[in-house]
């Protein structure tokens, strides 16, 4: 990586990170510019080849440049104190609980649905939301479990 900075490991997994990220648009986004008001048109971002966590900017999809996106990776939030990560903890094991509740709502639809195609809509809608919560609860796992 010849004058870039060495990429850190995935910050949730340790997986390694690749730089390689690149998103080119055909034609500028829509109502979103970079901070120097340039128009979108390329994005660049890192990932964890492991896990898939890669570093976004939610309206561009990721950053102006390939070392904004390496400094975006590279740089860690301050871990917190016990009591924050419990609070955050509860917070994602509560959201795992609500999917659930509701892939269960929609699967119990589905058996009264009217037909074949709202059936399948609930049934997916609820393959959907039982995956949300198994996803929060696999996250929840890879930090020493609940």
């Amino acid at each position: 990586m010849s004058g870039e900075s060495a990429l850190l490991p995935c910050p949730f997994c340790g997986g390694e990170a690749s730089g390689d990220g690149h998103i080119r648009y055909t034609r500028p986004l829509n109502d979103v510019t970079w901070a120097d008001e340039s128009p979108v048109m390329e994005a660049f971002f890192v990932n964890c080849t492991a896990c898939g966590a890669r570093t976004v900017d939610f309206a561009a999809g990721g950053h102006q440049t390939k070392e904004r996106a390496h400094t975006a990776w590279n740089q860690r939030a301050h871990s917190g104190d016990g009591e924050e990560i419990a609070r955050l903890r509860e917070a994602l094991e509560k959201a795992a609980i609500w999917f659930e509740q509701y892939a269960v709502d929609h699967y119990d639809k589905a058996k009264n649905a009217p037909d074949g195609r709202e059936q399948h809509s609930r049934e997916v809608k609820g393959k959907l939301n039982r995956d949300r919560a198994n996803e929060l609860r696999d996250a929840l796992s890879i930090r020493g479990g609940v």
